[in-house]
């Protein structure tokens, strides 16, 4: 049989406001406005001499809403002082589902920012950046880029290793009605080419030959 008395507690407990929900102060403008341009969060280990995790928060660009910020939170070993590196309009960012970057922690401990333009467009796009320390910099050390063109029919990708300078683009064009492959491309070698720190990062593509490839198979359209 069901219990009265605790029946008439849990009322006592379900109708009276706790005291911490009662005293909860509210966030500051300030902080509600930082809050919403948060895209994206993660926790891990970028400077192996630093002690735990380092935070890396994405946020939307402040006044627009074509690009975002990736900032880190990193810990100085040699004074124990946190500070904050930070890469304004790193990634486009828009406002659509299929337009927003994201985070991701490697295997490697190596992060992983992802952007893409899949919402709208003849050509849809993704691009993932590896980045970690070199040089103790925190750095881009790779960059791994792809388009499809949704109208004709075709793909293409470009994978450059900044650390090493390997470099390969592939590409295709396909028949749009059959599928068949009618051109392809591929190409890879190396360059004189070196990491960017995030904060001098360029969403361009990042060599000559890439831009090649990508200027040919555009001309190459049934």
């Amino acid at each position: 049989m069901f219990d009265t008395t605790c029946a008439a507690c849990l009322c006592v407990l379900v109708t009276l406001p706790s005291a911490a929900t009662a005293q909860a102060p509210s966030a500051t403008e300030a902080e509600t406005a930082v809050l919403a341009r948060v895209i994206d969060f993660l926790c891990l280990d970028l400077q192996p001499e630093g002690l735990g995790c380092e935070t890396v928060v994405l946020l939307q660009s402040e006044g627009t809403d074509a690009t975002a910020d990736l900032l880190v939170f990193a810990q100085d070993p040699s004074t124990d002082r946190r500070s904050v590196i930070a890469a304004r309009g790193v990634v486009f960012s828009g406002p659509f589902d299929g337009q927003r970057p994201s985070l991701e922690a490697a295997a490697d401990g190596t992060l992983l920012l992802h952007s893409e333009q899949f919402a709208v467009g003849r050509t849809p796009w993704t691009e993932s950046l590896s980045i970690r320390e070199h040089d103790g910099e925190l750095s881009i050390i790779a960059s791994a880029f792809s388009m499809l063109d949704r109208p004709a029919g075709g793909a293409l990708s470009c994978d450059v290793d900044f650390v090493t300078g390997a470099w390969r683009v592939q590409a295709e064009r396909t028949d749009s009605e059959t599928g068949a492959v009618t051109q392809t491309w591929d190409q890879s070698g190396a360059a004189a080419i070196a990491p960017s720190p995030i904060g001098g990062w360029s969403d361009e593509p990042p060599i000559e030959q890439c831009n090649g490839v990508i200027a040919e198979w555009f001309a190459a359209v049934p």
